[in-house]
């Protein structure tokens, strides 16, 4: 599904019962729709969709972190970001779930891919 179709989808299911998830990104494809923080010690924009349609919606957040046990075994715990988005200051959503991303990434680095510039674009001067 595009992005562009995602609002419509949200739009016309608004009243069934689904789950939805949403993959963070350190890189959007448009800097000026981003937020700048500091992850990894870097100053980085974030991706605000997953934030922008949970607070639309009020839709819960829960970030499922993934661990491996083992080969091929992998355990995964959901916390909760965020039971009532509308009410949550603007970005909140966003920087607890870069948070929690980092503190897993910090824990195993190992099995963070590195598959493209996630800094490639700067912050500019305010």
């Amino acid at each position: 599904m595009s992005t562009r179709e995602v609002q419509d989808f949200f739009t016309d299911h608004a009243n069934e019962l689904y789950t939805y998830g949403f993959i963070n990104d350190q890189s959007p494809s448009n800097p000026a729709k981003g937020h700048w923080m500091k992850f990894l010690n870097q100053d980085t924009n974030m991706l605000l969709g997953a934030e922008k349609y949970a607070v639309k919606y009020n839709f819960p957040v829960v970030y499922g972190k993934i661990t491996r046990l083992k080969r091929g075994h992998y355990q995964i715990e959901y916390i909760n970001v965020s039971l009532n988005p509308a009410t949550e200051p603007e970005f909140a959503i966003t920087e607890k779930c870069a948070i929690i991303n980092e503190e897993l990434i910090r824990s195993a680095p190992e099995y963070w891919l590195w598959t493209h510039r996630r800094w490639k674009h700067k912050r500019l001067a305010d």
